[in-house]
């Protein structure tokens, strides 16, 4: 399994349209109307997110946009979206490509926002609740 990170607009838009698919299940099935997979792409495009992909045979099997978040004892990466097919046996490959990604960009920690279901799954990658997030309409 390959793993890569696109940086800046000329990989953006080069590999963004292989995983945008991925993405749309995200933005389809667990998000709340946070953010569109047009969202990602911009985002990603301007340098906000990074996008990393898990490639099989070329092929995009994982996706993930991060985001780093500087707070004032340490960095964190936020994992803002995380999509793929046969995600635990993915997962497993791609995790310590990402991790690695992760302390070389300066973070100490990984955190990501999710469903108890998603949240079920990180828990084998070392994530535990930290805080609950709640939201209320304005």
């Amino acid at each position: 399994m390959e793993s890569i990170f696109l940086r800046g607009p000329s990989e953006t838009a080069a590999e963004f349209p292989r995983v945008r698919h991925l993405f749309e299940r995200v933005t389809n099935e667990a998000a709340k109307g946070e953010f569109t997979v047009q969202d990602l792409e911009r985002l990603a495009g301007e340098g906000r997110i990074i996008v990393g992909v898990a490639l099989l045979a070329n092929t995009p099997v994982l996706a993930v946009a991060l985001e780093f978040i500087h707070y004032p004892q340490y960095t964190v990466m936020n994992v803002v979206a995380l999509a793929g097919e046969q995600l635990p046996a993915v997962m497993q490959a791609f995790w310590p490509a990402l991790r690695e990604y992760a302390r070389e960009a300066g973070a100490t920690h990984i955190q990501a926002s999710c469903s108890p279901a998603m949240a079920r799954l990180l828990a084998k990658y070392g994530f535990e609740e930290t805080y609950r997030t709640i939201r209320s309409k304005l």
